[in-house]
């Protein structure tokens, strides 16, 4: 899911490591050799992170969440297989950007963290480069591929779904609260490494019926009702609160009002929208939200 939020959005990020941190250069060759399978690169853009950034989309995903706008992502055999080196060739023209921003290299998905050997590689060559390095993750993997991977990252997008394990579930198309599970787990690493993290959350509000009148819940998710997959509740806001109060490096929570934009691909496909027929929520109830997690003291992003 990609965010409305600027680059301007984000509070500047403090880069305490040097250019030459965590660089292990006997071993920069094999680094820039190490391949990944890649569903595409943007190299000028103002999302995703601090300043002017890079992202790249890796291939392959074990969730299918019901809002993704990248579906084509899905599969790990699609893409390309490509190097760091490649990878970084169409980057290397607009690196005075980058530093000059503050910004530097996302790496995003489908879900990054099933290729955590290719993520670090891409991270070292970024921060070899100069470059702040992301990732935006819905968080995959294990302790031991974390503990491997997060020392050469400096800001976590985490897109936490839901805080309560069951809607997680339905959110993420899962068939039982681990991912839910790995989330948390992530989330605690992140900290553990002092990772500068952010809160995605998607805002996507329930509707009604056509009558008004509500529906059982094995009506939800037809004819414009999404009641059990809605995250804009009081309740759930609260508890994206908490999860954020819980880690001293979550640095806020930024706020993703649901969009279609990504419907399209789903049609190309051939498979059906699972939220045809939802609508954004209103302004007032993105305002809502942002007033509630404020009041929490959780900083946000919009």
């Amino acid at each position: 899911m990609r965010p409305f939020a600027n680059a301007s959005s984000f509070p500047p990020l403090t880069r305490e490591r040097t250019l030459n941190d965590d660089a292990d250069h006997s071993s920069s060759d094999r680094t820039t050799r190490t391949t990944g399978r890649v569903h595409s690169v943007e190299t000028f853009t103002a999302v995703d992170g601090h300043g002017v950034r890079a992202i790249v989309f890796l291939q392959g995903c074990n969730k299918r969440c019901v809002f993704c706008c990248n579906p084509d992502s899905w599969s790990p055999s699609s893409g390309k297989t490509m190097t760091v080196t490649q990878v970084f060739r169409p980057l290397l023209p607009k690196l005075g950007f980058y530093r000059k921003s503050g910004g530097g290299v996302t790496i995003s998905g489908g879900e990054p963290l099933l290729q955590p050997r290719f993520v670090k590689a891409l991270c070292l060559k970024a921060r070899e480069l100069g470059l702040t390095t992301a990732i935006d993750t819905a968080a995959a993997g294990v302790e031991r591929q974390w503990r491997d991977l997060l020392p050469a990252v400096d800001i976590a997008l985490v897109c936490v779904k839901s805080a309560h394990p069951a809607k997680h579930e339905r959110i993420t198309g899962s068939h039982d609260e681990r991912p839910h599970r790995v989330m948390l787990a992530f989330l605690d690493a992140c900290e553990a490494f002092r990772v500068t993290t952010w809160l995605r959350y998607v805002l996507m509000s329930g509707g009604e019926t056509r009558d008004g009148d509500a529906k059982s819940d094995g009506d939800a998710k037809s004819d414009g009702d999404f009641r059990d997959l809605a995250t804009d509740s009081d309740a759930e806001i609260l508890g994206v609160a908490r999860l954020a109060k819980r880690h001293e490096n979550v640095a806020g929570v930024e706020i993703l009002p649901y969009h279609t934009f990504g419907a399209y691909k789903w049609r190309e496909m051939g498979l059906e929208y699972p939220l045809r027929g939802m609508k954004p929520p209103s302004v007032e109830t993105v305002a809502r939200v942002k007033r509630l997690l404020e009041r929490q003291g959780v900083r946000v992003v919009v």
